[in-house]
């Protein structure tokens, strides 16, 4: 497995987010790690889990990451407009890893809706990313 193409991965996904107007007017910050500390509006990518999906044609990974989006609003509506945001920053153009592996494939697979302590809402992006071997 290659931490060389994670740490790629994370590292595109943020730029990509970050630098998304879009997605800036809803949430300002992006962060690389869930903060224990912040406070709503914010993203933050939640730990990767990584598989070795290589084959005898080359090396391959399938990486599910979650996207936390932390709104400080009260209704539902809203954290699902700023998910189909993120989606869409994330959607077009392709993103575009560095190193030795490419993007295949980003899918959304799962959509979870959360009422934390501190209120608010929380939408959690569930993805799914291919990486394969240039």
């Amino acid at each position: 497995m290659s931490l060389e193409a994670l740490a790629a991965l994370q590292t595109a996904l943020v730029t990509r987010l970050s630098g998304d107007p879009a997605v800036g007017a809803i949430a300002p910050v992006v962060h690389e790690t869930p903060p224990s500390d912040a406070v709503p509006p914010y993203l933050a990518l939640a730990p990767f889990a990584a598989e070795d999906r290589s084959t005898k044609s080359g090396r391959a990974l399938r990486v599910r990451i979650i996207v936390r989006l932390a709104l400080d609003t009260q209704t539902d509506a809203a954290i699902f407009s700023a998910a189909k945001t993120v989606r869409s920053a994330l959607a077009d153009p392709p993103v575009v890893i560095e190193g030795a592996f490419r993007l295949v494939r980003l899918d959304l697979r799962s959509f979870d809706l959360v009422r934390p302590r501190h209120g608010g809402r929380e939408g959690r992006l569930g993805l799914v990313a291919l990486l394969a071997e240039r």
